[in-house]
């Protein structure tokens, strides 16, 4: 008879910063690792709990279980519904099986509330299935990469949090480039198709002076702002910052995630 969930070492952990995203219930999906055995996931996704199997050093199981929170919470950012803020997680208790087979909670850490705005709702263990399936999504040469995106997916500033995504592409389209510029931002996305289809990314004629050209949305925008910022025209940059919203950012989020698989 299988031990009962509660009865093996486990740590949970929070979720806050991702909405958007809902599942059918609470989740519960076995994973196929040598040191973890399933995750326990609620219906709103801010509260993961994560199950060690027992045969495995409890101190040496943690790394895995900050990895694999730490790629579900990726997964989550970079999933077209969901509706990014300051995403973030934390470890909110440690529960370790004694020699005896109680249950020790080593420590135990303040709940993050967060505010819930559902938009879509998903069969749950289809979910988390896609969501951490790939465990070799994040390894030793996306790594680094994968870390500068969260970094700038938790500036809270719109605006400032849309600029920095845009450096970061501009910087991994232009890998291998003669030059750093924006046109390798633009080809990109016509090489990878993003320019077709229904939920194609669009392309505005550009407002630079003398100039008759098109510039997919992403560069449109970060060039409108920078054209406020430098005019000190606030009303202008106040329009501006109102069409930087979750859909345009998770769009540039998804660009950003095919050009770091792309570089690596």
């Amino acid at each position: 008879m299988d031990e009962p969930l509660e009865e093996k070492s486990h740590i949970t952990y929070s979720i806050s910063g991702i909405t958007g995203v809902k599942l059918k219930g609470v989740t519960h999906v076995n994973l196929l690792d040598k040191n973890l055995e399933s995750v326990y996931v609620n219906e709103s996704l801010n509260k993961v709990t994560i199950f060690i199997k027992d045969e495995v050093d409890f101190h040496q199981a943690l790394k895995e279980c900050e990895r694999l929170i730490y790629q579900l919470l990726l997964s989550l950012i970079l999933h077209k519904d969901a509706i990014v803020d300051i995403p973030q997680y934390n470890e909110e208790e440690k529960n370790q099986k004694s020699e005896n087979g109680d249950i020790i909670t080593i420590s135990s850490g303040i709940s993050i509330k967060s505010s819930l705005s559902i938009t879509s709702i998903y069969d749950g263990e289809e979910f988390l299935e896609e969501m951490l399936n790939d465990r070799g999504m994040i390894n030793p040469n996306n790594e680094l990469l994968y870390r500068r995106l969260y970094s700038i997916m938790k500036n809270p500033d719109q605006v400032t949090k849309y600029l920095a995504l845009y450096e970061f592409l501009l910087d991994l389209v232009s890998k291998g480039k003669p030059k750093k510029e924006q046109k390798n931002v633009t080809e990109f996305i016509k090489f990878k198709g993003f320019d077709k289809g229904m939920n194609s990314i669009p392309y505005h004629t550009t407002r630079r002076k003398n100039m008759n050209f098109k510039e997919d949305t992403f560069t449109y925008y970060r060039n409108e702002i920078a054209h406020a910022e430098f005019e000190n025209n606030f009303s202008k940059y106040e329009g501006l910052a109102g069409n930087i919203n979750s859909k345009l950012i998770n769009r540039l989020i998804e660009v950003i995630n095919c050009a770091i698989r792309h570089e690596v």
